[in-house]
């Protein structure tokens, strides 16, 4: 999904990793958390950072494409270095994430409707519930559909992110702000505003990094810190969530509880457990801790996704290359080629081993996607490329 024509490889290997822990994430054959220990470690995992990943990796690249550079783009002077013009801005995202978004949502409610049985969350067809669906994405047929719009809206406040990042001490400001939004987010799901609470810091970060080349002037030169940086902020995020979990017994902190046992020294964790520390926080510390823990979990994991990429690069450029160039159109069709071997495994692959099915739900997420994206490229038919996410050639 890199812009221009210009492939920055350690940025491609970024979003073929993030984009593995999506499909990982989606993986589980049952209900999440009823399956092996393995399983349920790699979904906690997926689901601790994978998301604000690639909200970040979104800001980096909307940043060099379309903020400040013309990307080739109509709005703009080719060279200018001014950027896309706000109205060309929006009709780009609203032709490559609200239509593909929008498509493959009536996909999902056509299929809910079709095969009730085989499918989670069942849907109603009448003209309040489907109104209901897209005034609240979360709740749509294609629950993925939150992160097109919560996008879109990051998309739709590039007038704001102009203004602050031209000034040293307004960009910094804002995202402190940023921050504090994080940790107090607006808690209604109406057009994803909760959503856009919470990821429009990782958006605006990836901003930031791009503009300041963080990667390129602090990472690149010392690539195993942060692999070792990102590893120590994550385990540091688990242990104060599994402060808070043992302490709430339910809910996310409980899942965190979980990952944290699964992932921190046995020692470690029944140290906490029958010491008073746990005491003290259950005294009324809990949702900090929680919350603390969460913020540097995925702090942690990005940096370490940057080390990944970063040492990749150096040694094993073409990891991920089989997937790393379709990975919007393996968010938008991938959940559907693992629903499929979901269906398989209830009906006919019961019998095999757990594992084995498991690796070829997360194998089908990860191509039957990317070849249905290049038979769409051989036949090059505009209106089915603008439906799946595909780039096309402007008309002259």
């Amino acid at each position: 999904m890199a812009g221009g024509d210009k492939r920055i490889n350690w940025l491609l290997i970024l979003q073929g990793w993030a984009m593995l822990w999506v499909v990982i994430g989606h993986a589980p054959l049952g209900e999440p958390g009823a399956g092996p220990a393995w399983e349920t470690a790699l979904y906690r995992i997926a689901y601790s950072f994978h998301m604000p990943l690639f909200m970040l990796v979104s800001g980096w690249l909307f940043y060099r494409t379309r903020l400040v550079g013309s990307g080739g783009g109509s709005g703009s002077s080719e060279g200018s270095g001014s950027g896309w013009r706000y109205g060309a801005v929006l009709r780009d995202k609203a032709l490559r994430i609200l239509l593909p978004g929008l498509v493959f949502s009536l996909v999902a409610l056509a299929l809910k409707v079709a095969f009730p049985g085989e499918m989670e969350r069942q849907v109603s067809l009448s003209a309040g519930a489907i109104l209901h669906t897209y005034l609240y994405p979360y709740d749509n047929a294609l629950r993925e559909l939150w992160f097109l719009v919560t996008l879109f809206w990051m998309f739709a406040l590039t007038p704001l992110w102009r203004v602050v990042l031209r000034r040293p001490w307004s960009q910094w400001l804002v995202l402190a702000l940023l921050v504090g939004l994080w940790f107090f987010p607006l808690r209604t799901g109406l057009l994803c505003l909760d959503k856009v609470c919470t990821h429009a810091l990782w958006f605006y970060l990836g901003m930031v990094v791009s503009k300041e080349d963080f990667a390129a002037r602090c990472l690149a030169p010392r690539l195993w810190l942060p692999l070792l940086a990102g590893a120590a902020i994550y385990l540091l995020g688990l242990y104060l969530e599994y402060l808070a979990g043992i302490s709430a017994g339910a809910g996310a902190a409980a899942s965190a509880s979980g990952l944290a046992e699964s992932l921190l020294p046995d020692g470690l964790t029944a140290g906490v457990a029958s010491s008073g520390l746990a005491a003290g926080v259950a005294s009324g510390w809990a949702p900090v801790c929680l919350s603390v823990g969460t913020l540097l979990a995925i702090l942690g994991g990005i940096l370490f996704s940057f080390g990944i990429a970063l040492l990749a690069d150096r040694f094993v450029p073409r990891i991920f290359f089989s997937f790393r160039d379709y990975t919007y159109q393996i968010f938008l069709m991938g959940i559907f080629a693992q629903i499929f071997v979901k269906i398989l495994y209830r009906h006919a692959l019961a019998s095999f081993p757990y594992a084995l099915v498991w690796l070829l739900c997360v194998l089908a997420g990860l191509y039957l996607p990317v070849l249905v994206a290049r038979l769409a490229e051989r036949i090059s038919f505009r209106p089915l490329s603008l439906c799946l996410g595909l780039r096309v050639k402007r008309r002259r």
